[in-house]
């Protein structure tokens, strides 16, 4: 196995911050690509390497290319909990960051098949859009379990707080007895300061969001389809939107018998999911003191065949989200 050592003369690793903890990727940007590999019987040897990633993630001062995607919360799993007992949940959410690139791709590529398929595109983007919904929930739960065992971590200097285990599951976290928990039950429950638990409770915005657009879109309980296709892009009507409070849709993209398109709110609920878990990672930070970030002066990026539609879904996510009479901070 590659040592210590070796790993103290890449210049962009703080060997010192390196004990106890995984290393997510030895692919850096500085100028030019600069990747190690290990390499010989019992990978004891760490060699250099030339070439131009297609799919990896990797650490930089800015993004190489505007497809590039940086998630803070990602980051913040990447460079400072990083400890070897994380490294399975990374692996997961790192993969499951990929897959949803790839699936905003295949929908797309949907859209534009009408010619090569005349017919059953409807339930094509049904299941595609189920598979969105189901990679967005897993990456919730591994990033909870992240969390989970970065809390078993903490011993707190009131001996009065009962801190208790958290839930593997992300959505177990908001309800209690079957009944939604609110901020300060989710506090008392598990001894988790104020600031945090309000972040786990305004999520559940996202979770009815994830469960309604499943139950109107693609467990209707009916033989007529949800998701329209046509010639131009996926649309479904105004009355199975999961988040009637928010106005997603500019004049212009709603078309006759109140048809809308579907695209924007997927974006919604990817730039809300990643935006819950980038605001209970700042909560975690701000609450733990944790070790220093193992590439100091660089961010963590991922970069892949479609993490351009990621990056584009979460800006208009963003966008979109100015356009609602309702803001993150105030939906709770």
């Amino acid at each position: 196995m590659v040592t210590i050592a070796q790993l103290e003369a890449i210049p962009f690793l703080d060997g010192s911050a390196l004990h106890g903890r995984f290393i997510p990727s030895l692919t850096f940007h500085d100028v030019d690509w600069r990747l190690w590999i290990a390499a010989g019987n019992q990978g004891e040897m760490l060699l250099e390497m030339k070439g131009v990633p297609a799919e990896a993630c990797y650490f930089a001062r800015d993004a190489e290319s505007k497809n590039d995607l940086y998630i803070p919360f990602f980051d913040f799993l990447a460079q400072r909990v990083n400890f070897l007992q994380m490294q399975r949940a990374f692996g997961g959410i790192k993969d499951d960051i990929f897959n949803l690139s790839g699936s905003l791709a295949k929908l797309a590529l949907l859209e534009q098949s009408h010619d090569a398929v005349p017919h059953g595109l409807s339930r094509m983007a049904a299941g595609e859009v189920e598979y969105f919904m189901v990679v967005l929930r897993s990456l919730f739960d591994l990033f909870q379990e992240v969390l989970m065992k970065l809390w078993d971590t903490v011993k707190l200097f009131d001996a009065s707080v009962r801190k208790q285990k958290l839930k593997p599951s992300f959505a177990d976290m908001l309800t209690f007895k079957g009944e939604p928990a609110d901020a300060a039950m989710i506090a008392q429950r598990f001894g988790l300061p104020m600031e945090v638990a309000a972040q786990y409770a305004r999520a559940r915005t996202i979770f009815d969001g994830l469960k309604k657009i499943r139950d109107n879109l693609v467990h209707n309980g009916s033989q007529l389809p949800h998701i329209f296709g046509g010639e131009g892009p996926f649309v479904i009507a105004l009355r199975d939107n999961p988040f009637p409070n928010l106005g997603i849709w500019e004049e212009a993209e709603r078309q006759t018998n109140d048809l809308v398109p579907l695209l924007p709110v997927l974006e919604i609920l990817l730039c809300r999911s990643f935006l819950v878990c980038d605001e209970l990672a700042a909560a975690f930070q701000r609450m733990i003191q944790l070790p220093p970030p193992i590439a100091p002066g660089m961010s963590f990026f991922a970069r892949g065949y479609f993490t351009g539609r990621l990056v584009g879904a979460i800006a208009s996510g963003h966008r979109r989200a100015n356009l609602s009479p309702l803001s993150p901070s105030t939906e709770h």
